[in-house]
């Protein structure tokens, strides 16, 4: 009596499933947005965070490329950033005609190094050769 209760809910529920995944698919009005994520050396980036207009955020594949499926057309904002590499924003038009070449710059990196002695011991001397410091 469960087993039959049970297929009669599968059996009911099926068709409603079914429509509402059709539903999803058709109504899209935009195009996709394809692409790929690389450094300024042309290495590609996966796990990359693409955001269109703030809103859900889509990953770049293990080959870097990504595919945003249904942009509505008009004027949009992606925002494309990865660890290490500092997030870039571009404003694109939808449909855009051909795949993105997105391309990631390196994140800077700034540091402070403080180099102290004690009292007693003379001032370092600092000689400079290029992009290059010696400190003696």
């Amino acid at each position: 009596m469960k087993f039959l209760a049970a297929a009669a809910f599968a059996a009911l529920a099926l068709p409603h499933a079914l429509s509402r995944h059709v539903l999803a698919q058709t109504a899209c009005t935009g195009t996709p947005l394809t692409g790929v994520v690389h450094d300024s050396t042309q290495a590609i980036i996966p796990g990359a965070l693409l955001t269109l207009d703030s809103g859900p955020a889509a990953t770049s594949s293990s080959d870097g490329h990504f595919r945003l499926a249904c942009v509505p057309e008009g004027s949009h904002r992606l925002s494309v950033s990865a660890p290490g590499f500092a997030t870039q924003t571009v404003t694109l038009r939808s449909p855009h005609p051909a795949s993105l070449d997105l391309l990631l710059k390196v994140e800077e990196v700034e540091t402070n190094v403080d180099v102290s002695g004690d009292d007693d011991t003379p001032a370092t001397n600092a000689t400079s050769s290029g992009p290059t410091q010696t400190i003696s």
